[in-house]
């Protein structure tokens, strides 16, 4: 914002209908104190009637699970109405200000190579690097406390920490943490279980999210998937899967 000025800059938020009551708080927050317009962009596609859609309705309208190569929830819930609002706002002259860490430079590289005609901006990736524990700390500072999903041990906040391209860290986390969301991710699951015959972590659908748990509590699951509680959420922003909308 020093680069630009508080009158030449606003904030917009992607709202997937499925997130935790505190990021709200922190979004409010943080536009509060940066002294910017915040815009809330959602998603209204037609095949919904004009109704505010989740992650789990994306799901089961396309019969798709989202994954890495294809974050179909994503570019519906975030891609889409932010590139709608950009459309609708933004000139060949704005400035796209994102915020990938040092452990997302391939992303932002490739945002650049496949839109070099974008004005692409990545604060954080300019020198001096400032990492999560510096900007959590600088928040603090300020008076704002960081999404409480990062004490619960998730490595992001996104999706009500119920993100379905989590992995299975993630999920037990989710289950130990939070089990009434566990215990929504997991009636989601039956119905596309019921409907298309996979599940989140099986194409075959013969492992569900109670397997998992079952699996956790008899002591079968690796160290190292149940520190796996850092996978880093797919979930892109505007143009960065081809699409300009």
């Amino acid at each position: 914002m020093k680069k630009f000025g508080r009158d030449h800059t606003v904030l917009l938020y992607a709202d997937t209908g499925n997130e935790a009551a505190d990021n709200y708080r922190f979004i409010v927050q943080g536009a509060a104190l940066l002294g910017v317009p915040l815009h809330i962009v959602r998603a209204l596609p037609d095949w919904a009637g004009g109704k505010l859609i989740t992650p789990y309705d994306v799901a089961m309208n396309s019969g798709f699970l989202p994954d890495f190569n294809a974050p179909e929830c994503s570019s519906a819930l975030k891609r889409t109405p932010l590139n709608k609002w950009m459309t609708e706002h933004a000139t060949p002259d704005t400035h796209i200000v994102i915020g990938f860490s040092h452990e997302e430079v391939e992303r932002a590289e490739r945002m650049k190579k496949r839109f070099p005609h974008k004005r692409y901006c990545f604060p954080l990736l300019e020198k001096p690097y400032h990492f999560h524990c510096e900007i959590e700390r600088e928040l603090k500072s300020l008076g704002v406390e960081p999404p409480k999903a990062y004490k619960l041990g998730f490595g992001h906040a996104n999706c009500n920490d119920a993100c379905l391209m989590a992995g299975k860290g993630h999920y037990v986390n989710l289950y130990l943490k939070k089990p009434d969301v566990f215990a929504k991710a997991a009636r989601f699951e039956s119905r596309f279980r019921r409907r298309f015959g996979r599940t989140i972590f099986d194409q075959t659908g013969k492992y569900t999210l109670f397997d998992l748990i079952r699996d956790y509590k008899a002591g079968k699951l690796s160290r190292l998937t149940l520190e796996n509680k850092h996978t880093m959420c797919a979930c892109g922003v505007m143009w960065e899967d081809g699409k300009e909308g």
